[in-house]
């Protein structure tokens, strides 16, 4: 899918060849703002939706600010939800396993893009859309 900034299908195929020898097939997607206006003080970047085999990617990430690496570094790790399953032992949930950490290490850029969201996420945190009906006044000639 298509952002204003970064194309989720361009960044998804090249990492499914890239890593996954194309074994992952899911669908990727842009997720929509909500409607609340309320201090936001956590963020979730990405989710994997196994029942539906679809990632969503948090809106906010589709800046010209936002490196495509980082992007690229979200992705990845929902790819991974479905290359490494929920398990369960114990009554527990096993979700980001050690295997599934060692995966993660795998991607070429990590650490870069880590070290670029805990410089950034406050405002990634602050981010909000541009509606077109907001700049009518300016638009107008």
């Amino acid at each position: 899918m298509k952002g204003v900034y970064h194309n989720l299908d361009i960044i998804y195929s090249q990492l499914n060849a890239d890593y996954f020898q194309n074994q992952i097939q899911t669908s990727v997607t842009w997720g929509k703002w909500g409607s609340s206006r309320r201090q936001t003080y956590s963020i979730r970047l990405g989710s994997y939706d196994a029942s539906r085999r679809l990632i969503t990617i948090h809106p906010a990430m589709d800046q010209a600010s936002v490196p495509r690496i980082c992007v690229s570094r979200i992705v990845y790790h929902e790819m991974l939800h479905q290359k490494h399953p929920v398990r369960h032992k114990n009554g527990r949930r096993l979700v980001h396993t050690a295997i599934f950490r060692e995966d993660e290490k795998i991607f070429l850029g990590a650490e870069l893009a880590d070290q670029w969201f805990q410089q950034n996420l406050e405002r990634i945190l602050r981010h909000r859309p541009i509606h077109l009906k907001n700049w009518t006044n300016v638009l107008t000639v």
